[in-house]
């Protein structure tokens, strides 16, 4: 497809994203994929729909992630605790392991939150309690 740069194929992955973790044992991997990420997702979910914090832009990335989250655990959980990757991209040299749409929406709202955090409008510093404005001055004699 495409010439070999997009190629749809079917893989299940029992691990993380490129596969981190395919190794541990099954019930570590329940553990950390299947229920540890549903714990989170149940409170990630609850701050981003109670708290009206941050930015647009921070509520978007979480909001993506917390999706892309969502999907993996579906996928898991329909899937006897695999993800369904398969999307393959070859650019030129460069070649990607295979993933999903969720891990797409996972990494934009990550990205967007490390946009955020490194490149956010500065937040307003508090008033200089100086009297002067600036550094304290000194009112003795120096020598």
């Amino acid at each position: 497809m495409l010439h070999h740069t997009l190629t749809l194929v079917y893989t299940e992955n029992p691990g993380a994203f490129l596969s981190l973790g395919v190794t541990w044992p099954a019930g570590v991997r329940l553990a950390m994929f299947t229920v540890a990420t549903g714990l989170l997702l149940v409170v990630a979910c609850t701050v981003l729909l109670w708290s009206h914090r941050g930015s647009h832009v921070q509520q978007i990335g979480s909001a993506l992630i917390v999706g892309g989250g969502v999907g993996n655990l579906i996928d898991r959980l329909v899937h006897h605790g695999c993800v369904v990757d398969f999307i393959h991209l070859a650019i030129g040299p460069v070649r990607t392991g295979v993933f999903n749409l969720a891990d797409v929406t996972i990494t934009g709202g990550v990205l967007l939150l490390v946009a955020r955090t490194c490149w956010g409008r500065p937040t307003s510093s508090p008033p200089d309690p100086s009297p002067y404005g600036g550094a304290p001055r000194s009112h003795g004699i120096s020598g």
